[in-house]
């Protein structure tokens, strides 16, 4: 039987079941979006080296890798995620306590801008 035809027979009978298997460790949106990445592989692999000597087993186990694979960038992702959060705000919580650590520099200048007296007079030259 031809790689294709093999595929087809094998999604329109086990789909659900696979899904099924997947769907109590991964969720069942991951559960189907894994399998479906697997049909992909299927579809791209087999018509080159061949249906395998076990067709279920074989798109069962490329879904489980995709299904880590997204977990793993998942959690890798929130991590970096967080760790970037943290280090924006000490990078800003630095920034503000560098330009002015108490109000007095902030005073200062206030009181010392043009505006706040009126025009200054400078000498002229």
């Amino acid at each position: 039987m031809e790689p294709a035809r093999a595929l087809v027979d094998l999604v329109r009978g086990e789909r659900t079941r696979l899904v099924a298997t997947l769907v109590r460790s991964y969720g069942f949106d991951l559960a189907e979006d894994s399998i479906d990445a697997a049909i992909e592989a299927a579809l791209q692999q087999w018509p080159v080296e061949g249906t395998p000597a076990s067709p279920r087993a074989w798109l069962l186990s490329v879904a489980r890798r995709r299904a880590i694979d997204a977990v793993r960038h998942r959690v890798t992702a929130e991590q970096v995620h967080d760790a970037l959060a943290l280090v924006a705000d000490e990078a800003a919580a630095e920034e503000e306590g560098a330009r002015f650590p108490d109000d007095r520099l902030r005073l200062v200048f206030t009181c010392c801008h043009p505006r706040s007296r009126g025009t200054p007079r400078w000498p002229s030259r």
